[in-house]
């Protein structure tokens, strides 16, 4: 049985998941098995798969595009460890992912959030620029919920007995990490930071794409809070974000003066704002779609 089974769910990302299973192939630690979980590719991912030489064992599954959650739990049930790291196709491993997150197992019981950093390039080395967390966080220090994300997330295999697996309803962009956490919360299941574990996260989005996912990722809010009431206004949805949502039409002049400041503005502060709101507008769009 390997030490740990790492498990990717993936569609078309043909690009970077062969840098992330290069990543893999590099690991100071080969005892692992990975489970790959791709929704029906049509990029030429599954040629790449059947001609990768991996040094660890691989395991590639087709299944019918459900949703990022739908691939995970698929992972989680073909895995043969007891310990589980769940990451993304476009989070590129450093050498020591997998040795971090197993001797974090060794020493507490919970589950182990690594350090992710953003790059804006596929250069080697890597373009750091900022942790995704915001900012460090001491070594094996407790983290909230909110925190459960899962680009590099370590989980004991038997905890999903105890809290379920991953909200298959979550079939768009978004929630569906946190929605487990929230969970595991619940159930007074610790997570604790770890900074030695870490990997990179690729996550440059074609123009407009990102605004779909705003709109998806608002989508799925509502399924969340319909899961859990009490998370409402956690997810922004409060008098202040109505408001704003009701008074910025996007044919609008207030709109129009955002993107254009958003996109030609001068001053930084002013610039980065109008982007913000833009943003939450399009997350907006989605948290208050009226849905059937």
């Amino acid at each position: 049985m390997p030490k740990l089974s790492v498990v990717i769910g993936a569609y078309n990302q043909q690009k970077i998941i062969r840098q992330v299973l290069e990543g893999f192939n590099q690991q100071t630690e080969l005892d692992f098995e990975l489970c790959l979980i791709d929704s029906g590719s049509t990029d030429g991912s599954i040629d790449l798969y059947d001609a990768f030489s991996a040094r660890f064992s691989f395991r590639y599954f087709i299944q019918e595009n459900k949703g990022k959650a739908a691939a995970r739990n698929t992972g989680i049930k073909q895995s043969k460890s007891d310990i589980i790291l769940i990451t993304d196709a476009d989070m590129v491993p450093d050498q020591g992912l997998v040795a971090a997150h197993l001797k974090a197992h060794q020493r507490y019981s919970g589950c182990f959030q690594g350090l992710a950093y953003d790059l804006e390039t596929l250069a080697v080395p890597p373009n750091i620029k900022k942790p995704q967390l915001g900012r460090l966080y001491k070594p094996y220090q407790k983290l909230g919920w909110y925190f459960f994300l899962t680009g590099n997330l370590s989980i004991p295999k038997s905890f999903f007995n105890t809290v379920g697996l991953f909200d298959e309803e979550f079939t768009g962009y978004g929630w569906e990490d946190l929605e487990l956490g929230y969970r595991f919360y619940k159930k007074n299941i610790l997570l604790r930071f770890l900074p030695t574990a870490i990997n990179y996260h690729y996550h440059i989005l074609e123009e407009g794409k990102d605004r779909d996912r705003q709109i998806q990722k608002g989508l799925s809010a509502q399924i969340l809070v319909r899961k859990h009431p009490e998370l409402r206004t956690f997810v922004g949805d409060h008098v202040l974000s109505r408001t704003l949502f009701s008074m910025i039409k996007p044919n609008g002049g207030f709109y129009a003066l955002l993107k254009r400041y958003c996109l030609n503005g001068k001053n930084k502060f002013l610039k980065k704002t109008c982007a913000f709101l833009i943003r939450e507008h399009d997350y907006w769009q989605g948290l208050f779609k009226k849905t059937s």
